[in-house]
């Protein structure tokens, strides 16, 4: 996908390979870590907290704005 998904960003991606099974329906939920050697972006999602996301999975996402005070 060539970006760094971060703790904290949005991602979009397809549920079928977050839960190994046929369709194209897609699923939404805030990384909350790394999973694995490949270290694949997790997600809290449809109440289970962590489903890894491969890379090739991910469709979208959004970095939260990071505002600064001066």
């Amino acid at each position: 996908m060539g970006i760094h998904i971060e703790i904290g960003d949005s991602i979009t991606f397809r549920k079928s390979a977050a839960l190994n099974q046929e369709g194209g329906e897609f699923g939404k939920g805030v990384v909350t870590g790394y999973w694995g050697d490949e270290q694949w972006p997790t997600v809290e999602f449809g109440g289970i907290d962590i489903y890894p996301v491969a890379p090739d999975e991910i469709v979208g996402f959004e970095r939260p704005a990071v505002v600064v005070a001066t």
